[in-house]
């Protein structure tokens, strides 16, 4: 049965939308303080961040984990089987049954069992130790939060999704550093993204323990867009790290719109129909998915995505900086097709000349989702 708390905040929760939230003035300095304070930024399972996420959604039968990788463990051991092995048995993942009744268990069970029952599971991955940035005083690694998504195909068949907010930028995050001093470290090379051949590196684990479990379970994943968003790159003017935000915004639009569409008007005032977002992922179509979840947070990001148009092949716009990732390249492990490249490079040129405005409003807008009083509410009463 329902708390009258619960039943207000279905009464008021019509007023909690993304556009009326990030109006709100207020300092990033606040708008971070207020996000550490209530554990945006934690590593932590069980946190009132991970309740709260809980609390929005809308469709209850979707499971949320919140998992930790660290790649300063996983990649050295890459070449180490037995090793690499022992490490995947170990890893833990967090959740919350009816009750809000926390429990941590060990991934690899968590998902068998749930994928048994045929569940959405939906993953935020907090990864430490992601990249090595340099510094004067030293080399210092940087954390990273993105999306793990194992979808529901049909009986006995899953899609394995991953949104990093990096988009096809990912595509140049093809080395991992090891660091063993302030100054040293040893790099490991790869064909793919760092990120792909972790993601690979622990299905293939997957796939055998289900093996040993009985379980009949398959799980597709490769580099490519159909279950990799290589689209815009949605942090391109972020210097402030607010990866944290978007693995939970894209949860509280699927969570909340999984089998409902939108309407939206554009700035001439013609209709434009958001489909579920349980049909981009049927699609496979996760850059679609991401305009759907993060169009609202910037005007002339929106209009790109309703008048996309054909563009002229101008080598000088698509050419990436690395020499290797030219557009025959990035198509032939992406698949992204050449108006896809070229809609990436308009939305980065919006994202990256607006700077700290979209990255504040990404930042505002789920720090005040998640701090409102009606879900403040719910989780202490």
């Amino acid at each position: 049965m329902e708390t009258r708390s619960q039943k207000l905040f279905k009464d008021q929760k019509m007023s909690l939308d993304f556009e009326t939230l990030i109006k709100k003035k207020m300092p990033l300095p606040e708008v971070f303080k207020r996000a550490h304070a209530y554990g945006l930024f934690s590593l932590d399972p069980d946190t009132y961040t991970h309740q709260a996420c809980k609390v929005l959604a809308e469709n209850k039968d979707i499971m949320m984990l919140h998992v930790h990788w660290d790649f300063k463990e996983i990649f050295p051991l890459l070449q180490k089987p037995t090793e690499l092995h022992d490490l995947y048995e170990i890893m833990e993942c967090g959740f919350y049954m009816k009750g809000m009744r926390f429990v941590l268990e060990f991934l690899h069970i968590t998902l068998a069992e749930a994928m048994e029952e045929g569940k959405f599971i939906y993953v935020v991955l907090s990864i430490e130790n992601y990249e090595l940035d340099e510094f004067e005083e030293g080399n210092k690694y940087g954390h990273h939060c993105t999306a793990l998504m194992f979808y529901p195909k049909s009986h006995n068949e899953y899609d394995c999704f991953y949104i990093n907010s990096h988009g096809e930028r990912m595509m140049g995050t093809k080395d991992f550093d090891d660091r063993y001093t302030r100054r040293r470290y040893t790099r490991h090379s790869f064909e793919e993204p760092i990120d792909v051949v972790c993601i690979k590196s622990y299905l293939n684990f997957l796939r055998k323990t289900f093996v040993e479990l009985e379980n009949r379970v398959q799980i597709a994943y490769d580099g490519s867009k159909y279950h990799n968003y290589y689209g815009p790159n949605l942090q391109g003017g972020d210097n402030h790290g607010v990866c944290f935000a978007f693995p939970l915004i894209i949860w509280y639009y699927i969570s909340n719109f999984y089998n409902k569409e939108r309407m939206r008007v554009d700035t001439e005032g013609k209709k434009h129909t958001i489909r579920p977002m349980k049909e981009y992922l049927e699609g496979r179509d996760l850059i679609a998915l991401a305009n759907a979840c993060f169009l609202v947070f910037h005007k002339k990001y929106e209009d790109a995505i309703w008048n996309e148009e054909k563009v002229g092949r101008n080598k000088e716009i698509y050419l990436m900086s690395e020499k290797e990732n030219t557009y025959k390249a990035v198509h032939k492990y992406t698949k992204l097709s050449y108006e896809e490249i070229m809609f990436n490079r308009r939305v980065d040129a919006i994202i990256e000349k607006s700077c700290v405005t979209f990255v504040k409003r990404i930042a505002l807008g789920i720090v005040m989702m998640l701090t409102h009083p009606t879900v403040k509410n719910i989780i202490y009463s």
